[in-house]
């Protein structure tokens, strides 16, 4: 992986520079990864989380759909809070500025979801592209 100087300009194409925007969710990624490493964590526990994830998941989905975005970003806070370590939250809160209608906005937040990714080990590079794709998408409206 190639590594991104502080003061490079963000790959997200925020126009910011890389300290200023994502830097920080790198890492609480590296923080989380190393917390985890250094805590073994019994298998029930995770299963548990992982249920607490999707369940909060797919409720912001769930409020995004309704159109009820006040509360869908109260929902990405807390997936912000409970799990930094995933994409969730980055993804989340792109459907709800695309829902608001502020495209630029969402396209940020595509990109961020997609350096994230890159960041993480589990995506591959369909998966990166597709929310690079949204963000130009985006962009062109």
């Amino acid at each position: 992986m190639v590594k991104i100087e502080r003061n490079a300009p963000c790959p997200c194409g925020s126009g910011k520079k890389y300290k200023k925007c994502c830097l920080q969710l790198s890492h609480q990624a590296d923080k989380e990864r190393a917390r985890l490493l250094a805590e073994p964590v019994p298998l029930e526990v995770i299963d548990q989380d992982w249920d607490n994830l999707d369940e909060l998941s797919n409720h912001v989905v769930d409020l995004i759909h309704e159109g009820r975005l006040d509360e869908a970003e109260l929902g990405c806070q807390e997936l912000r809070s409970r799990f930094p370590d995933q994409i969730d939250w980055i993804d989340r809160q792109a459907h709800i500025y695309e829902k608001r209608g502020q495209n630029k906005k969402a396209a940020e937040w595509y990109r961020k979801a997609a350096l994230f990714a890159q960041t993480q080990d589990g995506f591959d590079a369909e998966a990166i592209a597709e929310f690079q794709q949204m963000a130009d998408q985006l962009d062109s409206r």
